[in-house]
């Protein structure tokens, strides 16, 4: 046993040290991250020194976590095209591609059910680079919100303090967005191709029905992670960075760590994440829509109350001209 999951160990680090380099996740991205939000969320993660995560299939991406369902199947049809062309007609080979292809299919379809009877659950803060953009205010804050410029560096350094208290409950996965569709097939169908090979070179070394049956677990965390980080190309002026929490829940029950807000008419499923110390908030901008005169003195001051240090923190209007 100890020699198999440690066989999967390897296939696990074989597609993250892909995937990580992918989505840049050893990568620091920039100094200071923002979080576009309406002024109600705002108040409620600074009162309570905590990070909303927001319930991932309830994003303004309606395609959000099942979009990987259409790159997966076509990958699946570059995947057997390149070992078909590669390995050529051997029927041992053929057998076991056949016995892989198949494993990834049932994950596909397994994760999409998880998905939608949540018994995996994907909760995501979005974050990006960019402080001032047209777009992210009305899609995250109906133009008259607030976004918070988080220290990367502080903020991640917390939740990966966060993520190994947490033990096994979830797990966290950061890195940016991948927008274009050739760079999603060809960062799975690189990852796939890689997994294959380690294991042809290590049939002989474990029993093939044992491996097998830990394959769609393998399989169901590359699907989560692609899911996660794959977007389409029509979101790709978002620029977004996420960090997301996954979990499995054995069922559909009441879950007091799920908490909930109102947006948009809606009712969006979050969890709050509460820190040790006060939020690394280094900027605040307050969205276009927000001419009032003493928004900017009210942020201070609300801040200055909340014990936050105005000498590292900036607060600032956004540069858009509306009216409305």
């Amino acid at each position: 046993m100890a020699e198999q999951d440690s066989f999967m160990q390897q296939l696990q680090s074989l597609f993250w040290k892909y995937m990580g380099r992918a989505i840049g996740q050893t990568e620091r991205p920039h100094d200071i991250l923002y979080h576009y939000t309406n002024l109600d969320s705002f108040m409620g993660m600074i009162d309570n020194r905590s990070i909303w995560m927001s319930k991932g299939n309830f994003l303004n991406d309606s395609g959000e976590l099942v979009y990987i369902h259409h790159i997966a199947r076509h990958v699946l049809e570059l995947f057997e095209q390149h070992i078909n062309q590669k390995y050529g007609n051997d029927v041992e080979l053929l057998k076991c591609r056949n016995r892989f292809v198949g494993k990834m299919r049932w994950a596909l379809s397994k994760f999409l059910h998880e998905i939608h009877l949540d018994h995996l659950e994907v909760y995501v803060l979005s974050l990006t680079p960019n402080q001032d953009s047209l777009t992210l205010w009305y899609n995250y804050s109906g133009g008259d919100g607030y976004n918070i410029g988080f220290s990367y560096d502080k903020l991640l350094a917390e939740i990966n303090r966060l993520s190994e208290n947490m033990g096994q409950e979830f797990s966290v996965v950061y890195g940016n967005v991948l927008y274009e569709k050739e760079k999603q097939e060809q960062t799975l169908l690189h990852s796939l191709i890689r997994s294959f090979e380690f294991l042809l070179q290590h049939r002989g070394q474990f029993d093939d029905d044992e491996i097998a049956a830990k394959l769609p677990t393998y399989f169901t965390e590359i699907i989560t992670s692609c899911s996660i980080f794959f977007k389409h190309e029509a979101f790709k002026n978002e620029e977004e960075y996420r960090i997301a929490f996954t979990r499995r829940r054995k069922a559909n029950t009441g879950d007091g760590k799920v908490l909930f807000r109102s947006a948009n008419g809606i009712i969006i499923p979050y969890i709050s994440i509460e820190l040790k110390e006060k939020l690394p908030v280094r900027h605040v901008t307050i969205g276009p829509k927000n001419n009032i005169d003493i928004a900017k003195n009210g942020v201070e001051y609300y801040l200055r109350s909340r014990g936050y240090p105005l000498e590292n923190i900036t607060v600032s209007k956004s540069v858009v001209s509306l009216r409305y």
